[in-house]
């Protein structure tokens, strides 16, 4: 045994240097509407973030600048979302913000010789002829004659305008005919019945370019061959059951095309001569249509592109306008999943590289990676380059509804989902439950005793959530913790009205984030401690809270209002950094110094934090843990961190190869949360130790080498 070894433990602040940058991915984005100006183009994404595009380069508008729908007005773009408007008068550069009144929920009609728009009442038109700076109230008629009878208009569902021509969909005191479309030749002064819809039939969309109107319907598309005349104009349309009706109908460079939700790789545009459509292919589903440069360009579910010559070109490539959450293994590998498809990168977001297609979420045991698919369950030992199949025990009706997959320890769970929906009933659970492996997969057996069955069927499995020593699963019928080899039900242990949409399993401590705030459990769910002294909200905005772990450290993240706070002790405290300005986050990942976080629109960004001395660790309430020492191998020094649930004695030694004592750091009381020493071990020959770290009766052990 070594003695009179002198050991320094030091608790020293430490000052770290970071800031936020993008990585390289997902490249793409989902388009919903774009306009051409000059030589710009402006695109909006499904959530409403512009990009506009030079001919060169592609840039994000302010963040404070939304619209889902573009229209020109003069030489103007006008962008609308909701009772919002923003309008650019020098090709897309500057933008000015308008509000349109009373928060409509109806598409403005935009026309060079002024912007109209229904009320959210339904019931008046509203008219602006300086592109929004003023609007007034624009009289239309309230009632019309049908074959001679007075009817009464109950509210307008949609206008469209278009030079003189003036049309109304309108909801009618007519019993027989409630629904129609009506036209004014004297801009609403006055009605006349134009078009009604067959029996069972609804009108959708409405347009005309002076010549031409088309009306869509929820079974067909119609054309107006004169006034109270119209005639199906299906031609060249894919055959709809029903299900599938046009989206969009879009004036462009004179023609008019269809948007159509049965088909996803082809754009339709009318051939007024002979009363048909033509199909256009394109590389994905088509959302929208410009001229941009001379040539059709499309906004699509994944890229903006230009057709020419017949080919299309993607004027995307360089632009990350992706949402996608982050799942970080580690400092450098991280996955992500977007449309379908899971990426990774294994060089912290330089490359993104697909890797698998049509699978559930992901989970890491150690360093190999877990899913579930249409195939069941599925596990990678080399990051998703090649996966193998686990379903040696499970039910054939099962392995296709694999809802979640998580390990715990050496033990692997399963769950699963499957229901038959039934009109006005209940669904019929089918498959449901959990099954386990002890042998990373080769076998699994169910594990369903405690949860609640229907028909014999346990409850389906909507997500897994693990430690090494917990297990939690939310089913469609309440939230269990595994208790020995039963699952025990804990609603009845939350406080009461308790919603939760956020979950970090940590050692023997469940983490919630909830409508009450962080609820930590270190008793598997029998009890609740609730952390939100510090937090602006209460009530139910604390739904709207993330929480994420990153450097052994609580952080809570305010989706509503972009503020983020870190856990001192039992008190929230702004944190010492923020996310980026002007965007709106999906969610975190970390591992190590480095924090992932998926934005809306604008792909996966990073930020790393860099120790430069010893750092004091953040409490984390409710868990008992070693971590592994850092730098290891290490010359002389080391740090070790650990933390404590609760306030009471711990002692921390340190031991050679033989089982002897060399080194005593703690022995003491001390209080909750998370702790850090600097370990000096220059008087010890080089080698390997161990250090042990005991609390209330528990004690953990790590492996560390000194190598001098």
């Amino acid at each position: 045994m070594l003695k009179n070894l002198t050991i320094i433990a030091l608790l020293i602040s430490f000052t770290v240097h970071a800031q936020w940058t993008q990585t390289n991915g997902i490249a793409g984005g989902y388009f919903t509407s774009l306009i051409s100006s000059g030589q710009n183009l402006i695109a909006a994404t499904g959530n409403g973030h512009l990009f506009r595009y030079n001919g060169t380069d592609w840039s994000p508008l302010p963040g404070n600048l939304r619209a889902t729908s573009f229209n020109m007005s003069g030489n103007a773009i006008v962008g609308l979302e909701y009772e919002d408007m923003i309008v650019s008068t020098d090709n897309g550069i500057t933008w000015t913000l308008r509000t349109i009144p009373e928060n409509l929920s109806y598409q403005a009609v935009v026309e060079d010789e002024g912007i109209y728009t229904l009320t959210t009442s339904a019931d008046s038109v509203f008219r602006t002829v300086n592109l929004g700076e003023s609007w007034q109230h624009f009289p239309v008629a309230p009632a019309y004659t049908d074959n001679g009878q007075p009817r009464t208009i109950l509210m307008f569902m949609d206008i469209y305008k278009r030079g003189n021509t003036f049309f109304a969909h309108v909801m009618t005191d007519d019993p027989v005919n409630m629904l129609l479309l009506l036209e004014s030749p004297d801009s609403g002064m006055s009605w006349q019945v134009s078009f009604r819809p067959p029996a069972g039939d609804l009108i959708n969309r409405i347009i005309t370019d002076g010549t031409t109107s088309l009306v869509s319907t929820s079974r067909s598309v119609y054309r107006r061959t004169g006034l109270n005349s119209w005639v199906e104009a299906n031609g060249g349309l894919p055959s709809s059951s029903g299900n599938g009706i046009v989206t969009k109908l879009r004036i462009v460079d004179g023609s008019i095309y269809a948007f159509y939700s049965d088909d996803d790789s082809s754009l339709f545009r009318f051939n007024n001569t002979a009363n048909l459509w033509e199909v256009i292919s394109t590389p994905s589903y088509a959302m929208d249509a410009t001229v941009y440069q001379g040539e059709v360009t499309i906004a699509t579910t994944g890229m903006i592109t230009k057709r020419s010559n017949g080919s299309w070109t993607n004027l995307t490539e360089g632009l990350i306008a992706t949402t996608s959450l982050p799942i970080a293994l580690n400092e450098n590998t991280v996955f992500t999943q977007h449309g379908g498809t899971t990426y990774r990168t294994v060089n912290s977001g330089s490359t993104w590289d697909p890797v698998i297609s049509q699978t559930g979420r992901f989970q890491f045991n150690g360093e190999e990676v877990l899913t579930v698919s249409a195939q069941g369950l599925m596990r990678s030992t080399d990051l998703g380059n090649t996966w193998m199949m686990m379903n040696s025990g499970i039910p054939a009706s099962y392995i296709p509804k694999a809802s979640d997959v998580a390990a715990s320890g050496s033990t692997l769970y399963a769950g699963f989902n499957g229901t038959r929906r039934r009109d006005h009933l209940p669904a019929v659970w089918e498959q449901g439950g959990i099954y386990r492996s002890t042998d990373n997969g080769a076998s699994w057996s169910a594990l369903n005793s405690g949860l609640v069955h229907e028909g014999g069927v346990p409850a389906p499995v909507l997500n897994i959530h693990s430690s090494a020593e917990r297990v939690l699963i939310r089913t469609i019928e309440g939230t269990y913790v595994l208790n020995g080899n039963s699952w025990m039900r804990i609603n009845s242990s939350l406080p009461a009205n308790t919603y939760f949409n956020n979950v970090i399993m940590r050692a023997d401590s469940i983490i919630l984030g909830s409508n009450h705030g962080l609820m930590v459990s270190v008793n598997n769910g029998t009890t609740w401690r609730i952390l939100q002294n510090g937090l602006p909200s209460s009530g139910f905005n604390l739904y709207y809270f993330h929480y994420f772990r990153y450097m052994e450290q609580l952080y809570a993240f305010d989706y509503l209002e972009g503020g983020l706070y870190r856990l001192a002790d039992t008190t929230w405290m702004v944190a010492e950094f923020s996310v980026p300005g002007e965007m709106s986050v999906a969610g975190f990942s970390s591992a190590g110094n480095t924090l992932y976080a998926g934005m809306i629109d604008r792909g996966i960004w990073k930020y790393t934090k860099a120790q430069t001395t010893v750092g004091e660790s953040v409490q984390l309430p409710g868990v008992f843990r070693l971590e592994q020492n850092h730098p290891n191998p290490f010359n002389p020094v080391t740090v070790i961190r650990y933390s404590l649930p609760v306030a009471g004695t711990v002692e921390l030694s340190v031991y050679n190869t033989l089982g002897e004592k060399v080194a005593s750091l703690v022995n003491t009381e001390m209080p909750a949360g998370e702790h850090s020493f600097r370990f000096d071990a220059g008087r010890l020959n080089s080698g390997i130790y161990f250090y042990t770290l005991s609390f209330a009766g528990k004690s953990r052990t790590g492996k560390m080498v000194l190598m001098k």
